[in-house]
C-alpha cells in the first residue's frame, strides 16, 4: 500500500533524529512483533532525552509526518480549511477542537485505526510545541509582567535556578520567599501582579465564555463560596492535557495568592474598603469623616471595627439626614450577613424571622448552621448594625407596601442585581419613574445574564411571577392552569388560556399588574416552560435515539457535564444518521 511507508522510509525521514543504535532497537522490536504502542513509547522515550537544538529538529520532522498522516485521512480539502483557520488568527484549541471534529466523522474503517494508532503520539507532540510556543511563556516575559516586582539580584537568582533544572515547585517556593519578605504597598503592588497572572492562566484554561459566566455570577451576587465551587467544577471536566498540568503545576500557588474562600472574602472586603467611602451606600458622609475611615481601613482593622467608626458618624446626623443614611446603611448590613450565611440557612433564618422567633432563637440556629469563623463575624456585624435595627431587618427587605406583599414578591427576590442596578432603581423612583419603568428596567437587566446565574435568577422570579398571576385570576382559574400544565398542555396551548383569562379581568389594580409584570413573566414562564427533561426529550424530540446513546447521554448528565456537552453530544449522534434517518428527524 501506498501510504504504508516502511520503517527504513520513516527513518529516513520523521525519525531521521534517531541514532543508528536507537534505529535497531526499533527494528529489532519490530521483528519480535512488539506492539506499535511499545514501538511509539520507544521512540517518545528517546525523544525525551534529547534536549536544546536536538529536540527541536527531532520535534518537528515528527510534526511532519502528523501533518502527512493528517492530510491522508482527512483530504486537502480539509486541510485547506485547517490552514485558513490558522491563517486567519484561530487559537490552538478552535484547531484542535476542528480537527478532532473531522476525525469524529471518518467512517473508513483502515483510517479510524490509524487514528487509534498515532492520534494520541501526534497530540502529544503539538501540545509539547503550543506549550512552548504559545502557553510557556519565558521567564524574561514573566519578569516583565506578574514577577515585575522582583530585584535584578532575585531574578538573577530565579534564572539560575531554571538553568540548574530546578523543580518548577522550587522555584515557586522562592518567589513566594521573596513575596513574604515585602510590607506595605510593595506587597500590594506584588499581590495585584501575581492576582493578574492567575486570572489570565484562569482564562487560558477555561475560556473567554466560562471567564465572562464567572463575572456574569458575581456581579448577580452570587457569594463567594459559590463562585469557588463553580472555578472547581470547571477545572475538574478540564480534559485537555497541558491545561490539567497547568492546574496542577500553578493551581496551589494561585490559591496561595487569593487565599482560603473565607480569607480572600475577607481581604476583598478590606480591599473594597479603600472604595467603600465613594459607594452609594456611604455618600453622606463628609470628606473629613472619609478620610478618618480611610485611615482606619489602612490599619487593616475588621469590617466591624469600620461599620462601627461609620455608625459614630452616622448617630451625629440630624433628622432627614439621619434616616436616609439609616436605609442606606441597611442595606450594606444586609448585604454583609447575606453574603456571610449559606443561601440555605439564609432561607431557614427567614423563617424564624416570619415565625416571630427571638435575637437569641436566631443566632442560636447560625451558631449551629455556619462555621465557627463565619459565626464570629455575623456577631461582630450584627452588633455594629443593631445600633439601627436588628438582626430580623438584615435577613428580610423593607416591605414599603405593607399591606399588599405579592406587589413586593418580585423585590424581595432582587438580591441578584449588582449594587450599581439598585442604585439605579433607587434613582429612578427617586426621579419619579413609574413602577411600570423600574420593573421593564429590571426585567433588561435579567436579559443581560447568562449561563448559570441566569438560570438561578429565572427559578426566583419564576416563583414571584406565578404568585403575581394567582393574585390576578384567581386561586381556582389558577389551578386549572396548573392541571393543564401537569397533563402534559404545550406552551402555547398555556400561553392561548392565560391570555384568554387575562384579557376577562376587569378590576382596574389588577389590570395595572398585568400591565406592569405580564410581558416579562410572559418570558420567564416561556424560559422555564422550555427546560425539560431529559427523559421528556426523549420521549418527543429525541425518541430517534438508540438506547445506547440515551444511556450515555444520561450518563453525562449524572456526571454534571453541562447542556453545551450534552447538546454537542445529541448533535454527534445525528450527524452519524443516514440522509433517510435524518429527514425523519427533520424536526430536532
Amino acid at each position: 500500500d501506498h501510504h504504508e511507508h516502511n520503517l527504513d522510509e520513516y527513518f529516513r525521514t520523521h525519525l531521521s533524529w534517531l541514532t543508528d543504535i536507537q534505529k535497531d532497537e526499533i527494528r529489532k522490536m519490530k521483528e519480535e512483533g512488539k506492539p506499535k504502542a511499545d514501538m511509539q513509547k520507544k521512540i517518545f522515550d528517546y525523544y525525551e532525552s534529547l534536549t536544546g537544538d536536538e529536540k527541536k529538529e527531532a520535534s518537528e520532522k515528527l510534526r511532519e509526518g502528523c501533518r502527512a498522516l493528517l492530510k491522508q485521512i482527512v483530504g486537502d480539502e480539509k486541510m485547506a480549511e485547517l490552514k485558513q483557520m490558522k491563517d486567519s488568527g484561530d487559537g490552538y484549541e478552535e484547531l484542535i477542537a476542528k480537527v478532532d471534529h473531522m476525525l469524529e466523522h471518518v467512517t473508513d474503517e483502515p483510517k479510524k485505526e490509524k487514528i487509534t494508532e498515532y492520534g494520541p503520539a501526534c497530540r502529544k507532540i503539538y501540545g509539547d510545541r503550543h506549550k512552548r510556543d504559545h502557553h510557556e511563556h519565558n521567564l524574561d516575559e514573566y519578569f516583565r509582567t506578574h514577577l515585575s516586582w522582583l530585584t535584578d539580584i532575585q531574578k538573577d537568582e530565579i534564572r539560575k535556578m531554571k538553568e540548574e533544572g530546578k523543580p518548577k515547585a522550587d522555584m515557586q517556593k522562592k518567589i513566594f520567599d521573596y513575596y513574604e519578605s515585602l510590607t506595605g504597598d510593595e506587597k500590594k503592588e506584588a499581590s495585584e501582579k501575581l492576582r493578574e497572572g492567575c486570572r489570565a492562566l484562569l482564562k487560558q484554561i477555561v475560556g473567554d465564555e466560562k471567564m465572562a459566566e464567572l463575572k456574569q455570577m458575581k456581579d448577580s451576587g452570587v457569594g463567594i463560596e459559590e463562585l469557588i465551587a463553580k472555578v472547581d467544577h470547571m477545572l475538574e471536566h478540564v480534559t485537555d492535557e497541558p491545561k490539567k498540568e497547568k492546574i496542577q503545576e500553578y493551581g496551589p500557588a494561585c490559591h496561595k495568592i487569593y487565599g482560603t474562600p473565607v480569607m480572600r472574602n475577607k481581604r476583598n472586603q478590606a480591599n473594597n474598603g479603600t472604595k467603600h467611602c465613594s459607594s452609594p451606600y456611604l455618600q453622606w458622609l463628609t470628606d473629613e469623616e472619609k478620610g478618618e475611615i480611610r485611615k482606619i481601613i489602612g490599619g487593616n482593622k475588621s469590617r466591624a471595627d469600620i461599620l462601627k467608626a461609620i455608625f459614630f458618624y452616622y448617630q451625629i446626623l440630624p433628622g432627614k439626614e439621619k434616616k436616609n443614611a439609616g436605609e442606606r446603611l441597611r442595606l450594606s448590613c444586609e448585604e454583609i450577613v447575606r453574603s456571610l450565611v449559606y443561601e440555605n440557612r439564609l432561607s431557614e433564618l427567614e423563617a424564624l424571622e416570619n415565625d416571630s422567633s427571638t435575637m437569641s432563637e436566631m443566632m442560636k440556629m447560625l451558631s449551629a448552621a455556619t462555621d465557627r469563623s463565619k459565626f464570629a463575624q455575623i456577631k461582630a456585624y450584627q452588633t455594629a448594625c443593631n445600633r439601627i435595627f436588628d438582626l430580623r431587618q438584615l435577613v428580610r427587605r423593607k416591605r414599603e407596601h405593607k399591606g399588599n406583599s405579592i406587589d413586593n414578591y418580585l423585590e424581595k427576590n432582587l438580591k441578584w442585581l449588582s449594587v450599581e442596578q439598585r442604585e439605579e432603581l433607587r434613582e429612578m423612583k427617586k426621579n419619579g419613574k413609574s413602577r411600570a419603568d423600574m420593573i421593564a428596567k429590571m426585567f433588561h437587566y435579567y436579559e443581560e445574564l447568562f449561563g448559570e446565574a441566569k438560570q438561578h435568577v429565572t427559578e426566583r422570579l419564576y416563583d414571584g411571577c406565578r404568585q403575581i398571576l394567582k393574585d390576578v385570576v384567581g386561586g381556582d382559574r389558577y389551578n386549572e392552569l396548573a392541571k393543564m400544565k401537569d397533563s402534559g398542555a404545550n406552551m402555547n396551548d398555556l400561553k392561548a388560556k392565560a391570555d384568554a383569562m387575562l384579557n376577562e379581568i376587569i378590576d382596574e389594580e389588577k389590570k395595572e399588574k398585568i400591565k406592569i409584570y405580564g410581558s416579562g413573566c410572559m418570558r420567564i414562564f416561556t424560559r422555564m416552560g422550555h427546560k425539560h427533561s431529559l427523559e421528556e426529550h426523549f420521549k418527543t424530540d429525541l425518541k430517534w435515539l438508540t438506547k445506547e446513546q440515551k444511556d450515555e447521554l444520561l450518563k453525562m448528565k449524572e456526571e454534571n457535564k453541562s447542556e453545551a456537552d450534552i447538546r454537542e453530544k445529541v448533535l454527534h449522534f445525528y450527524e452519524s444518521l443516514n440522509e433517510e434517518a435524518k429527514k425523519e428527524t427533520a424536526e430536532f
